[in-house]
């Protein structure tokens, strides 16, 4: 199980994309890594919605 849903992922990525929060205060206000923000800021501007869906491969 992800520990983030799909649903608070684009919450945190559309607040930083409309320009409403920056890194550092999505970060304390969320209590997430660095990182982790930037990554699905990163990955939903390549491939939307789809890339912050987690993908398993069994």
């Amino acid at each position: 199980m992800a520990k983030y849903n799909e649903a608070f992922k684009l919450l945190v990525v559309q607040r930083y994309t409309e320009g409403q929060e920056g890194y550092r205060r999505l970060v304390k206000q969320y209590g997430l890594d660095h990182a982790t923000v930037r990554r699905w800021v990163k990955s939903y501007e390549h491939h939307g919605l789809s890339g912050l869906q987690k993908n398993f491969s069994r």
